[in-house]
């Protein structure tokens, strides 16, 4: 990223050759905004919803099923613990959430 002196902002490629070849030339800075381009943002927006969403129910179960054993994992969890848990917990929170 570059912040020009007129105070715009330069942003390196973030794309592949490939996403241009399926989607077309990205749209030129400051020019019409097409239903195509809409059309776009609304299906990656969608997509990262649906992904995160998932995501998110997935530890919500995971978690909510830890918290009726009493603190403890459940049965089926204990082999998971290490692999579900270890990614999902930011470094600056406990297990609890509690920051350290």
């Amino acid at each position: 990223m570059q912040v020009l002196p007129d105070g715009t902002v330069r942003l390196a490629r973030h794309f592949s050759d490939k996403m241009e070849k399926l989607f077309g030339a990205p749209r030129e800075p400051h020019a019409e905004i097409t239903q195509r381009d809409m059309d776009l943002a609304y299906a990656m927006q969608h997509v990262f919803e649906e992904v995160f969403f998932h995501l998110a129910n997935e530890l919500h179960k995971r978690f909510r099923r830890k918290s009726r054993h009493g603190g403890r994992l459940c049965p089926q969890q204990r082999g998971q613990r290490q692999t579900v848990f270890a990614n999902a917990i930011p470094p600056h929170l406990d297990s609890t959430g509690r920051r350290r």
